[in-house]
């Protein structure tokens, strides 16, 4: 079990850092990898199968379109990519609920009680439409944001930043999550733009690298690798967002573990 202890002592009250937030996440996911990866290696399942056209059929059907381009041919590159919208619309549903129910695991650790995957699962699940609604609010905003030149749309990513934690956690909803997570990240923005910065430019290299090498290798190795890369990148982003929740509420509020934690009573 994580010492959620020695975390907390890290961070004095009002006080937030990149730093330690980087840390306990690493540490949380290197204790508790296999329940993480369970639950998004069920939902990425669905994405396998977009890995694999994406490896395969729609791959080989490019490459004869160029070169004799055929009606039959461009039909099925046509159904393949309408079953991939369907596998996408199954995993990102099912993603939902799998950071939903990362965010109350992870969170739960961190208070100091370790329950059970299957509990924070149902808890995730009864969250799901406020965390569809809260992701429909938040894009919507977020893309008003990016067309006003960039610089709006980081200033919006960074308050809102918080705000699904708080509806998993908290139990809020979408508008009152964005509320929440505005007054937590308050006066820490600039911090946690340079934490997305850095998570944009880690996830860029690895990505890179990782694509790369599957290209090389080519089949089914591909799609295996790109899955495992999905379940891996989205189980440790649920785990760095819930961890700058938790850190920014002993920052803002003092609360200790024991104070915390009553969000599970």
């Amino acid at each position: 079990m994580v010492d959620v202890s020695a975390g907390s002592d890290l961070m004095a009250p009002g006080e937030f850092r990149i730093g330690d937030a980087i840390r306990r996440s690493l540490s949380i996911f290197g204790q508790h990898w296999r329940r993480f990866l369970l639950v998004t290696g069920i939902a990425a399942i669905p994405y396998l199968g977009i890995y694999w056209f994406e490896g395969s059929l729609v791959h080989d059907l490019r490459h004869q379109m160029m070169q004799a381009p055929d009606v039959a041919l461009m039909q099925q590159s046509r159904s393949a990519g309408g079953l991939a919208n369907l596998f996408s619309l199954l995993g990102a549903i099912l993603t939902v609920i799998a950071q939903a129910a990362i965010f109350h695991n992870a969170f739960a650790i961190m208070a100091g009680r370790d329950v059970g995957m299957r509990e924070s699962v149902r808890a995730g699940t009864a969250r799901f439409w406020p965390m569809i609604g809260l992701g429909i609010i938040l894009a919507l905003g977020l893309m008003f944001g990016f067309a006003l030149l960039v610089v709006p749309g980081f200033m919006l990513l960074t308050m809102w930043f918080a705000a699904f934690p708080a509806c998993v956690v908290e139990k809020l909803g979408p508008i009152r999550s964005l509320n929440r997570s505005a007054a937590l990240t308050k006066g820490n923005r600039w911090k946690l733009l340079g934490l997305i910065v850095l998570l944009l430019i880690a996830a860029m290299i690895v990505g890179g690298v990782t694509v790369g090498v599957l290209v090389m290798i080519g089949g089914i190795g591909f799609a295996v690798g790109q899955y495992a890369l999905h379940a891996v990148s989205t189980a440790f982003t649920a785990i760095v967002t819930v961890v700058v929740y938790h850190d920014l509420r002993v920052a803002k509020e003092g609360a200790d573990p024991a104070t915390i934690a009553m969000v599970f009573n």
